[in-house]
């Protein structure tokens, strides 16, 4: 019966991999049905399109169908022209006790216009509760973006849809197809070598990268690399080779001496990555780097920022974190519960994606699924998180002096309205000496031109 089905249908084991797909699926992939059987479904969006174990974790359906639920997702495959297709999918749970399910039928309705009704009259299912439809659709985000953008490099930790990242993107796209020198600066942690990484294995005549801590050069470590990296050049002439600088911004004023006559004397395809802290023309504007080097290594200059400076990328990030540890074992997870990715989004995250995998690690080891609840989060991050909520109000500050001028100020004002302007009235109102407020209306700038009725003889002081 479910081969003769004009769905593409296949079914998955307790261990996830793949027992059964029928003629349709092998229509829908393009591909011969056999190539599937064995395949594990691991629940990820990590690896290359193109391998076998990413395009089996594009048809996983989300680990909590495992739990006896019948839910719906979305499924893609890489069709016959190269292009990704992405429809709705009904997973069916062949049991609905969790400790007992051996495996899931999943059906795909390549009609991308199906609702939800229409679907619910072959199999009835459970609605995602909010938690779980919002792991879902992070899921379906990082897997869009990363078909999206496929054809350029792989996303990893470039994810997020925060303006700031959507300008990552494009420079780290121009700097991809331009094979220019390009600088990559930000705070620790946020991901500068793998971004680096990213540009380099970007190029179609992608050749030999060589990554070059300056913390730990001297100028004669520095020499005897560049001679080993131009020996290699030599060998390969046609492909695009690239010299990571890693902490470039640490180099010894005398190596970079070294550096920028070996960069500028360079007439073979070498690409020049280098990481930072910090701009190295602003660097160079403080006398703090070399001006003639900070040039040449940064015609395109692309900064991250911290992840306190885009926490709507958070819960992407922390999806697409778990989603890798998924792709490494047996356990999954879907993703974290609502209330667990308030508590992550508020997070000053010093250390950045670094810390941020640490974390997520911990969260992932203590989960017994398929979600990442409050009570799974260390110790440590609930602890910081509930300083952050019930952190004391700091008191405003306050002047006494700077309130009582401007009771003062304001009842000045208004006495001067009553008396039409008229300075000896207004005087002989506050029981002053005219001198007296004629002085303070000058101290608070309050001073108005004379009227008519105003007496010379009594501006003499008291």
């Amino acid at each position: 019966m479910l081969s003769e089905s004009p769905l593409p249908i296949y079914v998955l084991d307790a261990q996830r991999s793949i027992v059964f797909a029928n003629p349709s699926f092998g229509q829908w992939t393009g591909s011969d049905t056999k190539s599937w059987i064995g395949r594990i479904c691991n629940y990820h969006t990590e690896g290359d399109r193109q391998d076998g174990d990413t395009q089996a974790a594009y048809l996983s359906p989300p680990p909590e169908v495992f739990l006896g639920k019948n839910i719906q997702g979305n499924v893609s495959c890489c069709g016959v022209d190269g292009q990704i297709l992405t429809h709705r999918a009904q997973f069916i749970a062949l049991s609905d006790q969790a400790t007992t399910c051996p495996g899931v039928i999943a059906i795909v309705y390549p009609n991308p216009t199906a609702t939800t009704d229409e679907l619910s009259e072959h199999v009835p299912f459970i609605a995602l509760a909010d938690g779980e439809s919002a792991a879902s659709e992070l899921h379906d985000q990082i897997r869009k973006l990363r078909q999206k953008e496929a054809r350029f490099y792989a996303l990893d930790r470039l994810v997020g849809n925060s303006s700031i990242m959507h300008h990552v993107r494009q420079q780290v796209n121009i700097a991809i197809l331009s094979h220019a020198n390009t600088l990559i600066w930000g705070p620790s942690g946020v991901g500068k070598q793998h971004i680096a990484r990213t540009i380099h294995f970007g190029s179609r005549l992608v050749g030999s990268i060589l990554p070059c801590d300056c913390a730990l050069l001297d100028v004669e470590l520095l020499k005897t690399t560049l001679t080993a990296f131009v020996r290699q050049l030599q060998v390969n002439r046609d492909e695009c080779h690239s010299l990571l600088l890693l902490d470039v911004d640490r180099l010894s004023d005398v190596a970079q001496h070294e550096l920028v006559e070996f960069v500028c004397s360079q007439h073979k395809p070498v690409r020049t990555l280098a990481t930072s802290t910090e701009s190295l023309t602003q660097l160079a504007e403080r006398g703090q780097f070399r001006t003639d080097l900070a040039l040449v290594l940064s015609p395109l200059a692309i900064g991250i920022p911290p992840l306190s400076k885009r926490q709507e990328d958070i819960p992407l990030l922390v999806q697409l974190l778990l989603e890798q540890l998924n792709s490494k074992g047996t356990k999954q997870l879907s993703g974290f519960t609502p209330e667990a990715l308030d508590r992550l989004s508020i997070l000053p995250w010093e250390k950045n994606v670094d810390q941020m995998l640490m974390v997520v690690e911990k969260c992932f080891e203590q989960s017994a699924g398929p979600y990442i609840e409050l009570s799974d989060l260390p110790n440590e991050v609930r602890l910081a998180s509930e300083a952050m909520i019930h952190a004391p109000r700091q008191a405003p500050s306050l002047s006494l002096d700077k309130i009582l001028e401007g009771v003062e100020r304001t009842y000045l004002e208004r006495v001067l309205k009553w008396a039409k302007g008229n300075k000896t009235r207004a005087a002989e109102q506050l029981n002053w000496s005219r001198a007296r407020l004629h002085r303070r209306l000058q101290q608070l700038d309050l001073e108005q031109p004379p009227d008519p009725d105003d007496d010379p003889v009594s501006f003499i002081p008291e």
